[in-house]
């Protein structure tokens, strides 16, 4: 009972607040890290932003298609990030898992809190259910549950699909172990169910590593149990039905998986070498979850992400493995079991933090070569959980030692294997020690104090279950009932302390709050798109508000890739993350691409200035600011863009501080004002001021107003003790800044509409080329790129058309054409795949490819109704493979169950 109890204490002090909407489970307060969201003035430290991945991106896809669906919509596109991308087509976010059901029948700030409640039920049934096949006490059943759900990858990758298919690997062993010892055909049913919810999960990593995994279980399983070729055979034929069965049962979202793949994923990034491993060293957070440094990206001295190198299982788990591994059970029910899952062990360890010649053989193989071995952990995870349960069971089933030592004399058999037991056990002993011991030579000295109290009291619950167990099996000192009652709560206790940092919740306030600037843009920005600088707006969470993006965090088809690279060679900070760099902003906002793109608006942080510096502030003296008393500065004339001003002392406070400049005329009044919140700031701040307007000579002075401060702040004056102010002049560049405070937007007024009419045609086939006259501005705003002579249809020069665009659904688009000639429909979206289609006034028309990566309808002059619409290829073939395996599942299982009423039938009637 003790286990289970630590089982649901786990739970509910890891996971309990946000189920019952005590804050959201999702870690939104990481929003706050940035503008526009870091401006909102609320007294509030950020948290660490390890988990950007899942706020910026897969919440976001999962809402847009959760939402539409309750719309009645099944959303195949999302128009909003990098032109556009696949969607409802594609298990990329994890939606279409089991695990996933909250997601669409829960609110979305409940919807997170309620799938880690669902994979840890999951967890713990399949781990039930497989360890009780093995034989296994039911009191290890929960220690092994609590064990993988607590384990580093399980507790890091919470909230992206990676963990919703960890979760399901318990049940994919179940599956394969009833699949591989009964071998009847109706096992493959739960090995297909398990298999295409594990596919449904999204994360192709995970899954493929429990199958390469599940496959070396049961040929050895399958060995061990049934001996004879045919029947081994035989095993493997079932289970390799029911995978077969379960990935054509995923097959709606497999087929459009591997078409995406195939023409929008560049797999050559990703290639994996056997030197691309986790170091030996990250092992260490195996035993003391912080000696690594810890959830922060900034203070870990390991290589590596930590959400990427954490790997807990706790100290008091790997006794339980070394136990497993040591002392023999008085019933050798696992057949073959505990070898297998210590093997398993062993070697995902090797592959993960050793690498090189140990992981060059795996590398070759699919998934492997395009998946960083870190994400072995899960496996690690798993591997650790089992066989702490088996040493829960060799605990409490113990074969005497008395015995192992007198069948060890007697038997050489038998004392080799108690001298390998007694080598691998020794080894882990040792290894553990050295690595802790190695780990905390490297701990800076401002952390050492803390890591070594750290590391004592993981060395105290470690002696204590050696201490309990060595005493139980040796010496008989303590009931067995003692530790099955002691090592639960030494997991757990620990166990909270990792997820009471890695999980905190957010407020409810933090759920995709929107701010001024949403509010800007969802009334400005129309059917165009903006762009976003370095992390303002947190590329891609914009799918949430939709508003579209020209960058964002999604999969970029290669075209778009080229565009954005040629306004900015730095704009990919991974190979499916992009925005505009602050440092040269100067050159690419005024970019003609992004005027193709439809790029009306830049979004930068509240100090992004981009124009003429004309001065910095100079100080012959200073000057106190004190809190909510104003400081002017001398007087200036003419437009601007923004001041700086030098600090000689922090300003902080401990609410945080509003800093508000106002550009006062000469008249008294105010031509352009902006006030920003900030938790504190020092040296040299710029603020972004919406001056562009100011006439030439209109003279002014600035005043600067800090509220909040704690103390006086000194800040740079001039001789006369003005304050001294540096002055940033608008250029001749088209920019405009429109909005300022919680984030600076500026306003392209050169952008084209990105959907438009073009009454020119200009044919180059060279994708190069195209990507240069596109960058080099000499393509006129009415013309159009194509990029084949076959697609030329000669409009009309001069011809006009007034577009009535309308959104019929996600995916597909309506536009009311009324041209006076013949002429090109223009779309800027990212059109460089397959998928769509296109008809006018019903009869279907061709799309061409046109300005590299967008796309032109061809429309004659007069009224039409153009429609433009997007399907998944392969949706269609994916669905027949969907619907055939969900048949021939049923018909197996319907044989199945008749089977076995007959089979009862006639046991009753003998």
């Amino acid at each position: 009972m003790v286990g289970w109890a630590a089982l649901v204490v786990f739970t509910v002090l890891s996971i309990g607040g946000p189920l019952v909407g005590a804050g959201t489970f999702l870690r939104t307060e990481g929003f706050t890290s940035f503008a526009p969201w870091s401006a909102t003035a609320e007294d509030t430290t950020p948290i660490l932003l390890l988990t950007g991945d899942t706020i910026d991106s897969v919440a976001p896809q999962t809402i847009l298609l959760s939402e539409q669906a309750g719309a009645g919509d099944f959303a195949e596109w999302n128009q909003y990030v990098a032109g556009g991308t696949e969607l409802g087509g594609l298990p990329n976010s994890g939606a279409y898992s089991p695990l996933s059901l909250p997601w669409w029948v829960l609110p979305p700030e409940l919807a997170a809190g309620y799938v880690k409640l669902l994979e840890i039920v999951v967890i713990t049934v399949g781990m039930s259910l497989f360890l009780r096949r093995l034989g296994i006490v039911r009191v290890a059943w929960p220690v092994a549950s609590l064990t993988f759900a607590a384990s580093g990858f399980m507790v890091a990758w919470t909230n992206w699909p990676q963990t919703r298919v960890a979760a399901l690997i318990p049940l994919l062993f179940w599956a394969l172990d009833r699949a591989s010892v009964r071998t009847r055909l109706i096992d493959a049913v739960p090995v297909a169910l398990a298999v295409a919810a594990i596919l449904l999960g999204g994360f192709p990593a995970i899954a493929g590593y429990g199958l390469y995994a599940g496959a070396a279980y049961v040929l050895v399983r399958s060995i061990v149990v049934r001996r004879r070729v045919l029947a081994v055979v035989g095993s493997g034929a079932v289970s390799a039905i029911g995978v077969v069965l379960g990935v054509a049962l995923a097959g709606w979202q497999i087929v459009p998986f591997a078409v995406n793949a195939s023409s929008v994923i560049d797999f050559d990034v990703r290639a994996q070498t056997p030197e691309m491993h986790l170091a030996w060293s990250a092992l260490a957070s195996a035993l003391v979850p912080d000696l690594n440094g810890g959830p922060d990206p900034v203070g870990v001295w390991v290589p590596g992400h930590p959400v990427e190198v954490f790997s807990y299982l706790g100290a008091v788990v790997l006794v339980l493995v070394a136990v497993a591994i040591l002392i023999p059970t008085r019933a050798r029910s696992r057949h073959g079991a505990t070898v297998f899952f210590t093997v398993a062990f062993f070697v995902a360890i090797v592959m993960t933090y050793v690498g090189d010649g140990f992981l060059a053989p795996f590398i070759e193989l699919p998934v492997f070569s395009s998946n960083h071995i870190g994400r072995m952990r899960a496996m690690v995870g798993f591997f650790a959980a089992v066989l702490a349960a088996f040493g829960i069971h060799a605990a409490l089933d113990p074969a005497p030692l008395r015995s192992v030592l007198r069948a060890s004399r007697a038997h050489a058999r038998v004392a080799w294997a108690t001298v390998v037991r007694c080598i691998l056990a020794g080894a882990i002993a040792v290894c553990a020690v050295t690595l802790v011991l190695t780990s905390l030579g490297q701990v800076p000295a401002d952390r050492y104090l803390l890591m070594r109290r750290e590391v004592m009291f993981v060395a105290v619950g470690a002696g204590i279950a050696i201490v309990l167990i060595a005493s139980s099996w040796m010496f008989r000192l303590f009931p067995r009932s003692i530790v099955t009652a002691v090592i639960p709560v030494l997991i757990v206790v620990p166990a909270l302390g990792v997820t009471s940092v890695w999980w905190q919740s957010s407020r409810d306030s933090t759920f995709y709050a929107t701010t001024a600037t949403h509010e800007f843009l969802a009334e400005h920005l129309g059917q165009d798109r903006y762009a976003t600088v370095e992390q303002a707006m947190l590329p891609g969470s914009n799918t949430a508000y939709r508003l579209r993006s020209v960058g964002g965090h999604a999969f970029h088809t290669a075209e778009w890739r080229d565009l954005l690279r040629a306004v900015d060679p730095d704009s990919f900070a991974t190979p499916t993350y992009s925005t505009l760099r602050a440092a040269t902003l100067d050159e690419s906002a005024g970019s003609p691409i992004l005027d193709r793109l439809g790029v009306r608006f830049l979004v930068a942080d509240p100090g992004t200035v981009v124009g003429t510096v004309e001065s910095t502030p100079d100080s012959a003296t200073t000057i106190a600011a004190s809190d909510g008393v104003p400081v002017f500065s001398a007087t200036g004339r003419g437009p601007l863009r923004g001041i700086s001003v030098d600090l000689h002392s922090p300003a902080a406070g401990s609410g945080g501080v509003t800093i508000k400049a106002d550009v006062v005329g000469g008249d008294g009044s105010v031509l352009a004002t902006t006030s920003t919140w900030v938790r504190a700031f020092a040296d040299v701040r710029s603020i972004a001021i919406a001056g562009d307007d100011i006439p030439t000579e209109a003279p002014w002075s600035v005043r600067l107003t800090l509220s909040g401060i704690d103390a006086p702040v000194e800040l740079a004056a001039s001789a006369d003790g003005a304050l001294a102010i540096g002055i940033t002049r608008p250029e001749d560049d088209d920019l405009r800044i429109v909005h300022t405070g919680d984030a600076t937007v500026y306003e392209r007024a050169s952008a084209l509409e990105r959907v438009r009419w073009a009454s020119e045609e200009q044919v180059i086939e060279d994708p190069d080329a195209q990507v240069d006259a596109l960058a080099a501005g000499s393509v006129p705003a009415e013309a159009v790129i194509l990029d084949s002579a076959d697609d030329a249809r000669e409009p009309d020069a001069g011809s006009t058309a007034e577009i009535d665009a309308h959104q019929i659904e996600e995916d597909t688009f309506r536009y009311d054409v009324e041209a006076e000639g013949a002429g090109w429909l223009v779309i800027e979206d990212s059109f460089s795949r397959p998928g769509w289609t296109a008809s006018i006034d019903g009869v279907s028309t061709t799309i061409a490819s046109a300005d590299h990566a967008a796309g032109a309808v061809f429309v004659s002059s007069g009224t039409h109704s153009v429609e433009v619409r997007y399907r998944t290829p392969g949706l269609v073939t994916g669905s027949w493979a969907t619907m055939s395996a969900a048949i021939v599942l049923l018909v197996i299982a319907a044989a199945g169950v008749i089977r076995t009423v007959r089979a009862r039938r006639g046991r009753l009637s003998d």
